[in-house]
């Protein structure tokens, strides 16, 4: 856990935090921050938190994509490092990312933490993104990723579970 993650707990930087502290923490600080979501994200079994995404920020969906639900949505670096904090993802975590995209949730997780993951899609083609991203950071032996749709995802051996989604 970062110092500036004990320091919003209140803890001395040796002292032992939960991930229930944490969370309650850290939604406090992000509570401002949240009053402008439009987009929800879901770490499920730690924390639910609601995190801005500028509109700008929001690209159409690839035009070669299947029939969506949602449309793909980058999730910002700070937001998916907030998300990764927040859950206190580590070695041990099984981590579940659903509507992964591009695969970068699950990734960073993997190259930060060294996170196994899981990050499910229903677009082949960001399926064969995530892929390729995960060789380039380095960490495609930590993490997998599937074409497959969310709904039908068994969700058992997660210890942490993430979505960024339009609402």
């Amino acid at each position: 856990m970062t110092e500036v993650a004990k320091r919003q707990c209140g803890a001395a930087s040796s002292g032992p935090v939960t991930r229930a502290a944490f969370a309650s923490a850290a939604l406090a600080a992000l509570a401002a921050f949240a009053a402008q979501a439009t987009f929800v994200a879901l770490t499920a079994l730690t924390a639910l938190i609601a995190l801005p995404v500028p509109a700008a920020a929001a690209p159409a969906p690839p035009p070669t994509a299947p029939d969506l639900d949602v449309p793909f949505v980058v999730s910002p670096p700070a937001v998916t490092r907030a998300m990764l904090e927040i859950a206190l993802v580590g070695p041990t975590d099984r981590l579940i990312d659903l509507g992964s995209g591009d695969g970068r949730i699950v990734i960073t997780a993997a190259r930060l933490y060294r996170t196994r993951g899981l990050g499910v899609e229903i677009d082949p083609a960001l399926v064969a993104k995530s892929r390729e991203n995960a060789k380039k950071a380095g960490v495609a032996k930590l993490v997998q990723f599937r074409v497959q749709d969310l709904f039908k995802t068994d969700l058992g051996r997660a210890s942490v579970i993430t979505m960024y989604l339009l609402p």
